[in-house]
């Protein structure tokens, strides 16, 4: 007997969701091909479809045709999907100690943030961003983009550190940046997370000074300077104390030197701490000395002698 075959879609149409099933007649046996790929936008749309196939005798016997209806129902899985993973690449291979990379102020912090997709075929698009950023005071002026990639998506982070992390003298300081990577797997995304710490360092340095007290400026290339930073070890044969100042910090720092003579008139004065007083045209005698620091002042008196 001459048969008939279609398809259709219960509440939806065949074609609005890229499927294809061709009508078939024939002498029974008649058959036809089903074909679907489903997507991402269809599974969004929903999980749930119900097809109907149906079969008719085409003989008409009075008046009467046998069918028969077939109803499949087809549930839509999200695909399975590995959670993406966060990388700190530390390019200036700063230390990690005490849980967080340390390194002291002035340094400019260089890191790759990278995240990778963990699921091989298909490889899902990542969207790498920063969440958070935390710290008392809080952290400013450092540089990272959001960034979107295929498998990978990678982004610079660098910053370069300052005095202005810092208040009430601390000298060590704790921030914390956080960072998210997502993927998008249809209907199934993954996300994570990750915090990268950064303790920045403000070393005090507590060694004395003591300036020499007598200079001979008179032109022979022995003593000829009142000086403090980077004076030669030794000088004419005579062996000296190294007496360099305390290294700079952000508490502790040089501002200048001021030199007066007995009667409180200023003769010198520089803000380089590798200043060299040559005592030109200064007549012999007493003299005296401010050293300014951020937080103190020394004071003392130097001879010249001539």
């Amino acid at each position: 007997a001459p048969l008939s075959l279609q398809g259709q879609g219960i509440g939806f149409n065949f074609a609005a969701y890229q499927m294809t099933f061709p009508p078939a007649s024939s002498i029974s046996p008649v058959s036809s091909v089903f074909k679907w790929t489903p997507t991402c936008e269809h599974l969004k749309a929903k999980d749930k479809y119900q097809l109907q196939f149906i079969v008719n005798d085409q003989t008409n016997k009075c008046t009467v045709r046998n069918a028969d209806i077939l109803l499949v129902d087809v549930n839509l899985l999200p695909p399975e999907n590995t959670a993406p993973k966060l990388h700190f690449d530390n390019t200036d291979q700063i230390p990690f100690n005490r849980g967080a990379f340390e390194l002291n102020n002035g340094t400019k912090i260089n890191f790759t943030i990278r995240g990778t997709d963990e699921d091989i075929d298909p490889q899902d698009e990542l969207q790498l961003a920063m969440t958070a950023a935390a710290g008392n005071p809080m952290p400013k002026n450092y540089i990272f983009k959001p960034v979107v990639g295929k498998g990978t998506a990678a982004s610079p982070f660098t910053w370069q550190t300052n005095c202005s992390i810092f208040k009430n003298h601390e000298t060590s300081n704790l921030f914390a940046f956080v960072f998210k990577v997502t993927d998008n797997r249809c209907a199934n995304p993954l996300d994570a997370s990750d915090t990268l710490k950064i303790r920045v360092l403000d070393p005090v340095d507590e060694g004395e000074f003591t300036p020499p007290n007598v200079i001979t400026p008179d032109g022979d290339g022995c003593n000829d300077f009142f000086a403090v930073e980077n004076i030669p070890e030794a000088i004419c044969g005579v062996r000296l104390l190294k007496i360099n100042f305390p290294k700079d910090n952000c508490a502790h720092a040089f501002e200048y030197i001021k030199i007066f003579n007995r009667y409180g008139k200023e003769v010198f004065i520089s803000a380089n701490r590798n200043f060299r007083w040559f005592a030109n045209d200064a007549p012999a005698g007493v003299y005296y000395y401010d050293i300014k620091f951020s937080d103190k002042t020394f004071k003392g008196l130097v001879n010249v002698v001539r």
